[in-house]
């Protein structure tokens, strides 16, 4: 027997999941927007994998009952773009990957999908890691979260701090293979 989720979603469904109407969710398969597959009756379906990637492109939260829990997520957080896709590189194989830009970026993406693991800049804009690292603390749903710092502005006591609310300190410059690991050994405890 084929699960839901293999034969796809209905647009009604998909417009439920997206917040819009169906009939925008047609105008969208229609016009190529969001794949989908027709079935004999006619009718539209869009496939989970379709589907997540359109709420992932378009920065919408993604339902629990959609995520992948295969594959342990991480988002990356870091404000230079050449770092964070460095990063990002290393882990796809390995997880399922987000990423934001700065702080609130990051606070967003967690209130609407929750990481296994956050790897955390210090230094960025709006809001720093360590801003960053109290507000998860004080929710209850994310309080359990494992974090690691990688920043190259890490004075004695500034990193001591750190220490207390998350799981490691990494420094910059780092070795790729240090941050894979430390991945899979702390999503794996």
């Amino acid at each position: 027997m084929t699960k839901k989720a293999d034969s796809g979603y209905s647009l009604g469904k998909v417009a439920a999941y997206c917040g819009v109407t169906r009939k925008t969710i047609l105008r969208w398969v229609q016009d190529g927007t969001i794949e989908s597959f027709s079935l004999p009756s006619g009718h539209n379906r869009v496939p989970r994998t379709a589907l997540v990637a359109f709420l992932k492109s378009n920065k919408m939260p993604i339902p629990e009952e959609l995520q992948d829990k295969s594959k342990k997520s991480v988002l990356v957080v870091d404000d230079d773009p050449n770092i964070r896709k460095f990063i990002v590189n290393l882990f796809k194989p390995h997880f399922e990957v987000s990423e934001a830009s700065n702080g609130v970026d990051a606070c967003i993406s967690i209130g609407s999908s929750t990481p296994d693991l956050i790897f955390l800049d210090n230094l960025m804009p709006y809001m720093d890691g360590l801003q960053v690292c109290r507000q998860l603390k004080q929710h209850p749903k994310l309080k359990d979260t494992k974090v690691v710092i990688v920043s190259a502005h890490l004075d004695g006591g500034r990193e001591e701090m750190f220490k207390e609310l998350v799981d490691k300190v990494i420094k910059k410059p780092f070795k790729p293979a240090e941050l894979v690991s430390t991945a899979l050994t702390l999503v794996s405890s």
